[in-house]
């Protein structure tokens, strides 16, 4: 899905743990929707999502999503 591919590359982008909240303020979605697909790709195993000390949930890129969508290949 679309959405998907953004939050992804949203993640990969900033390089950091991110909030549903952060992420669809630089997608252009709600964050009910980047909370709802987050969970999507956590179940795909491409995002990981823990709590903060604040209690907020955050992602980031699972390595195996890094090394299937962000990978380089030397030649």
């Amino acid at each position: 899905e679309p959405i998907e591919l953004e939050i992804i590359s949203a993640l990969n982008d900033e390089q950091r743990n991110m909030r549903a909240g952060e992420i669809s303020a630089l997608i252009d979605t709600t964050h009910q929707m980047v909370g709802h697909r987050t969970s999507k790709l956590k179940e795909m195993g491409l995002v990981d999502k823990e709590q903060d000390s604040d209690g907020k949930m955050r992602s980031r890129l699972t390595p195996r999503c890094e090394a299937t969508y962000f990978s380089t290949v030397e030649r």
